[in-house]
């Protein structure tokens, strides 16, 4: 599991998908952000291609704390949990992601090691593009 924190402020951003490293935008929406909505993607990882569905477990919106949790089905599999809490003049998020990739996918590049460090590095480059995204407004 990564965990990190990052000092941003949040606008409503859920439904806009394209700041995820390595996700495509969505190719299936049912529902409306609630829990019980399935989001259908292709995830990729090291110049593979999977199709996965993620589907809202938890969403918490509060005046000062807002929690979002997910499960990844698919090829691969995981959970995701998300907590905004607001800090200062921003949001500080909270992202923690499980992953379980099956090695028989990755084959000779299966390290277990190698998986972890370029996933840690994809959630590194997703919560830069959400701050990026974020600094857009000011």
């Amino acid at each position: 599991m990564v965990l990190l924190l990052l000092l941003i402020d949040i606008p409503q951003l859920e439904a806009n998908t394209f700041w995820y490293s390595s996700l495509s935008r969505p190719t299936s929406i049912v529902g409306k952000g609630e829990a019980g909505t399935k989001t259908e993607f292709t995830y990729s990882m090291m110049g593979m291609h999977f199709p996965v569905t993620i589907e809202v477990t938890l969403d918490q919106p509060g005046q000062e704390e807002s929690h979002w949790e997910g499960i990844i089905r698919g090829p691969i599999t995981g959970k995701q949990h998300k907590t905004y809490l607001t800090k200062d003049d921003g949001t500080e998020v909270t992202y923690e992601l499980e992953l379980s990739v099956p090695t028989s996918l990755l084959g000779k590049v299966a390290n277990v090691l190698f998986i972890h460090r370029v996933e840690e590095n994809a959630l590194v480059q997703t919560l830069a593009n959400l701050k990026i995204l974020c600094e857009l407004d000011d």
